[in-house]
């Protein structure tokens, strides 16, 4: 009885002192409840949001795929017709064969490159580590755009490789699209990598090395069984981006007649319509999607190491051979060659040479596609909308980020589960979304199609989850005592927020900001379903300029995108700190 009196009371003070995570709100050490009325009523409104933008069109993309288009009942035969339809699992076995190569390809490049900048004394890598992340921020579709140059149909490089291979060959092709899809996926897989890397103590590499292990033994056996499970999350999440990234098949996939699931939901959409077989479609890429999530988050959590996670100290770099420096820094070069440097060249290249076509010529350059781009009264329109949806989007990205991560904290109930409902819109395509969206919004009470607030939406959707994980990384190093020693003195929830958690959170949210706002600058896949002549985007009208034959406008307009996407990288590390991402010191 006296043991059963005592557990009692040490449940009751853990609870009181934050240590068992059961109560619902966060309590003070003495009990006191800091969130009042307006902390329950703004989760409310947080979930609300998050149900809106994310669950209820989701909901409707599976139940468009099982329900007559006519009469709204039940029927699953045009469902079951569709998936026994031969072109169904062609344009899927393509989705994921194309998907894995890239992966592998962008493996190739990005995992010796990741670990030579952060375990080794390679000459040059923290310049690798820029060059790396703002290839992250430019979009895939301008990387294409520049390719179709050199590479495009009846162009010099496609010309020459046909002649070495002894057959047709253009980006127009399944190779093509994997590759330029591989470029998109390199900076993805890299930062990933990098940042594992950079957070697993090299005590056990050090340890090996002590003992006269040679660089390649210690690799093999030691850092490679530890970082398994970050090279499997990192292809996984470069495969999920790779199969999504429609601005990419939008320019290679379409013209080349090369069957994918997001080409055949955009199709759909043309005339006649045919809701069921793009929803059939939706269902197929958001399984795929979320069965390799289930996959990877299970193979991840039994393989993961913790006791090789943190660091205790600073780690020395691996010495490098004179050859062993000159081929990773020559195997880093070319990396950043093909998929930044070159393609931002070649853009600009474009947007100068007068030829109106994908030839270049350098007898005649000017501003002539500059000056024909900014005529065209779409063109202004798409760069204003852009920017207006992507500011409004981001601010409440980073409203809703902020306050999901910090009511999860605070143990607020459903705080985990609306977390991890955030988090899984990232494997959620764009285009899936935006089709959600358009059978969620379309008819009812809230009836949105055709403005702006649905694009906003389909944003605010895509990007949830780049806000949240920013935000949770800084607010999670914030320890809890500072809050506690407020609250013990009276200071109200919400007093404590803005004086204690904002101002130390703050650089991760502009930083945050930044990239959420380019990345919703540049959004294609869940804007190409839901514009109309007056809510045109800038990604829309760049696809329409070279679906129209404007060649020079479209590339004056990438190179326009391109230097932004530079200028949106300098903001971020001048705001973010040189370390934002990965210590390589």
């Amino acid at each position: 009885m006296k043991n059963s009196t005592l557990a009692e009371e040490s449940k009751e003070l853990a609870e009181k002192l934050d240590l068992t995570g059961a109560h619902r709100a966060f309590r003070t050490p003495i009990g006191r409840n800091v969130h009042g009325t307006w902390a329950r009523i703004a989760w409310i409104a947080v979930i609300a949001a998050v149900v809106v933008a994310v669950v209820y069109p989701t909901f409707r993309v599976v139940l468009t795929a099982v329900l007559d288009p006519n009469t709204g009942a039940f029927d699953a035969r045009s469902f079951i017709q569709i998936l026994q339809d031969p072109y169904t699992w062609e344009a899927t076995a393509t989705t994921l064969g194309m998907g894995l190569v890239a992966t592998v390809l962008a493996l190739i490049f990005a995992a010796p490159m990741a670990w030579a900048v952060v375990r080794t004394n390679m000459r040059g890598r923290r310049l690798f580590m820029h060059l790396s992340f703002m290839s992250f921020l430019t979009p895939g579709m301008l990387i294409a755009l520049a390719y179709l140059i050199p590479f495009g149909p009846n162009m010099t490089g496609a010309a020459f490789l046909s002649n070495l291979f002894g057959t047709t060959t253009s980006l127009y092709s399944f190779w093509g699209l994997a590759i330029i899809t591989a470029f998109h996926e390199f900076p993805i897989i890299f930062i990933s990598l990098a940042v594992a890397l950079s957070s697993m103590s090299s005590d056990l590499e050090d340890a090996g090395y002590s003992h006269g292990i040679s660089p390649v033994g210690v690799l093999r056996k030691i850092t490679f069984p530890l970082m398994r499970p970050a090279l499997i999350s990192a292809s996984f999440l470069g495969f999920v981006a790779g199969i999504n990234v429609f601005g990419v098949q939008a320019t290679l996939a379409i013209p080349g007649g090369i069957p994918l699931l997001t080409t055949a939901i955009y199709q759909d959409f043309g005339y006649p319509v045919d809701f069921v077989h793009a929803a059939t479609m939706s269902v197929i890429l958001l399984v795929v999607s979320i069965v390799l999530t289930v996959l990877t988050n299970w193979y991840v959590g039994r393989h993961t190491h913790p006791m090789v996670v943190g660091k205790s100290g600073g780690s020395a770099k691996l010495i490098l051979s004179r050859w062993a420096n000159i081929f990773l820094i020559a195997w880093s070069s070319l990396a950043m060659l093909i998929i930044l440097i070159v393609p931002g060249i070649i853009l600009l290249l474009g947007s100068l040479s007068n030829t109106g076509s994908y030839t270049l010529s350098f007898d005649n350059l000017g501003f002539a596609s500059y000056e024909a781009l900014f005529e065209l009264g779409q063109t202004v329109l798409a760069l204003w909308n852009s920017a207006v949806f992507a500011l409004i989007a981001t601010l409440t990205v980073l409203a809703i980020s902020l306050a999901l991560v910090y009511f999860e904290r605070h143990g607020f109930r459903f705080g985990k589960v609306m977390n991890s409902i955030s988090d899984l819109s990232f494997v959620i395509p764009g285009i899936v979304l935006s089709f959600g969206l358009i059978t969620a919004y379309s008819t009812g009470p809230l009836v949105l199609y055709n403005t702006a607030a649905i694009i906003v939406i389909a944003y605010i959707g895509r990007f949830l989850p780049f806000g949240r994980r920013n935000l949770h990384g800084a607010i999670g190093e914030i320890d809890r005592d500072l809050e506690l020693a407020a609250y013990s003195h009276g200071v109200s929830g919400g007093r404590t927020f803005s004086r204690v958690m904002f101002p130390l959170s703050k650089r991760a949210l502009l930083a945050g900001a930044i990239i959420c706002f380019f990345f919703a600058f540049n959004e294609l896949s869940s804007s190409i379903l839901l514009i109309t002549s007056e809510t045109v985007v800038s990604a829309t009208v760049l696809l329409s300029y070279k679906e129209e034959g404007l060649i020079g406008q479209m590339y004056a307009l990438s190179s326009v995108l391109f230097v932004l996407s530079v200028i949106a990288y300098l903001v971020v590390i001048k705001l973010a700190g040189r370390k934002a991402f990965a210590d390589i010191d």
